[in-house]
């Protein structure tokens, strides 16, 4: 059986991750704002009794921050043990990816090294993204 992945968008292009990150998807919520913190940290929420702070994908991908909207969700990521949520634009979908392939070195040096891959479905090119490397700092900040 196939790795799967959770698709979803920010800023019109399509992404992923693989589901082993993913302990669940919420609705966007009020959030806590934390003076100095890392710009793309937009604040931190109360889940269940667990304080978790909250990555702004568009921020911490370099992009201009955009709306929330009704379709805005939280990906509540768990990273060898460290719980965090990392806003999308929306969710899509869960599915096998058959074909991943590196992605250009141009592209990872735009991102960040946030991709670990690029898959191609039914002429859409889908962006994994590495949930290890979402709330790590670059110096190219």
């Amino acid at each position: 059986m196939q790795d799967q992945y959770v698709e979803f968008v920010v800023n019109q292009v399509t992404y992923a991750m693989t589901i082993h990150h993913i302990h669940e998807i919420i609705r966007v919520r009020e959030m806590t704002h934390i003076p100095n913190h890392k710009p793309f940290v937009k604040g931190v929420i109360n889940l269940r009794g667990q304080v978790l702070p909250v990555v702004g994908l568009r921020e911490r991908m370099g992009l201009d921050r955009g709306e929330t909207t009704s379709l805005s969700r939280i990906l509540i990521l768990d990273v060898q043990g460290e719980m965090f949520g990392a806003i999308v634009d929306q969710v899509n979908r869960v599915t096998e990816l058959p074909s991943i392939v590196p992605p250009p070195e141009y592209a990872v040096q735009e991102s960040h090294d946030l991709i670990a891959g690029i898959a191609q479905e039914k002429n859409v090119l889908i962006h994994i993204l590495q949930a290890e490397r979402i709330f790590v700092e670059t110096n190219s900040r």
